[in-house]
């Protein structure tokens, strides 16, 4: 296909594709709707999981696609990713902290990421590996160490 061939049908499905969107004929939107409390989810080697929830909020008939990927490789999301139809009843998502590679008192944040085709959203992982069931928090400098969201295994 020669160059002006080959822009002249970009340009055509440009064209039907605002046309398409313009009359509906794409189908309904989805919207993501992240429920999580104040966005951050806070754990600790007492209690290294948690959850959050997802839902399609957009158009009836729509559905919406979604994945989540977490900034850590110690923090797992489980389902990582799905589907779910407008209406339909929410997505409950598992977080867990993997401790094993983790030392007493240290502090892990991350991010998990969602995406989707209705839209973006991130939330904010918090996670503290006690002391023999106490924080870190106020005990000497040393005591306590960051690992930052890409810290390798």
């Amino acid at each position: 296909m020669n160059p002006t061939a080959a822009r002249r049908a970009a340009l055509l499905v440009s064209v039907l594709s605002v046309l398409l969107a313009l009359t509906g004929c794409l189908g309904p939107r989805p919207a993501l709707t992240v429920l999580a409390g104040a966005g951050v989810l806070s754990l600790s080697s007492d209690d290294p999981s948690g959850s959050f929830s997802l839902r399609n909020s957009g158009e009836e008939g729509s559905v919406l696609n979604w994945t989540v990927r977490s900034s850590s490789p110690y923090v797992i999301v489980t389902p990582a990713s799905g589907s779910l139809r407008a209406g339909s009843l929410q997505q409950g998502v598992n977080v867990r902290v993997e401790q094993g590679q983790l030392s007493r008192g240290e502090v892990l944040s991350a991010r998990l990421e969602v995406r989707s085709n209705g839209g973006d959203a991130s939330l904010a992982v918090s996670f503290e590996m006690l002391v023999d069931g106490l924080s870190a928090c106020g005990s000497a400098p040393e005591a306590r160490a960051r690992r930052s969201p890409r810290a390798s295994p």
